[in-house]
């Protein structure tokens, strides 16, 4: 059923003017006349009022869509941990998190600047650990020289590796 309603103030006492139309929807009557009383207590007493028109629409069957709104962690049941045969900065990634990946895929690449700067570090040491070796050896053909002479003890250079 659909209910218009008028509101009306008569001194203390508001008072309501119902007009019933019948209609096929089920239901409506009795939520007209809760909107009735709502309006009736919600009326403020004492000073007139002006009439206020209410409508009330009439109920439809529509399916009901339930939202349910959550909020967790998602975790797959197969991982693995990563970790490269070297240390460095990550220069470029090829996949991206939760992606299907294969074996000999490439997933990183590292930065080759850090690597390039060790790798001459490392060939600095190696020149002069060599150079330390000629010079070694240089000292020892001297001082061969000097046990014929008996400038230098036979043992300083026997000993020497």
């Amino acid at each position: 059923m659909a209910v218009s309603l008028t509101l009306r103030d008569h001194g203390t006492r508001a008072s309501a003017r119902r007009t019933l139309i019948k209609t096929r929807t089920p239901g409506a009557a009795p939520t007209a006349l809760l909107l009735a009383a709502i309006c009736l207590l919600a009326a403020p007493h004492g000073a007139a009022q002006p009439e206020v028109p209410v409508s009330v629409a009439s109920a439809e069957a529509r399916e009901i869509r339930r939202v349910v709104g959550m909020t967790g962690t998602v975790t797959s049941p197969r991982s693995a941990r990563l970790s490269p045969a070297t240390s460095g900065q990550v220069h470029e990634l090829h996949v991206d998190v939760g992606a299907v990946v294969s074996s000999g895929d490439i997933l990183i690449e590292l930065d080759p600047e850090l690597a390039q700067l060790q790798l001459a570090s490392d060939e600095a040491r190696v020149q002069q650990g060599r150079r330390a070796l000629e010079d070694a050896r240089r000292r020892l053909r001297e001082a061969a020289e000097l046990v014929p002479q008996a400038s230098i003890a036979e043992s300083t250079v026997r000993d020497q590796p």
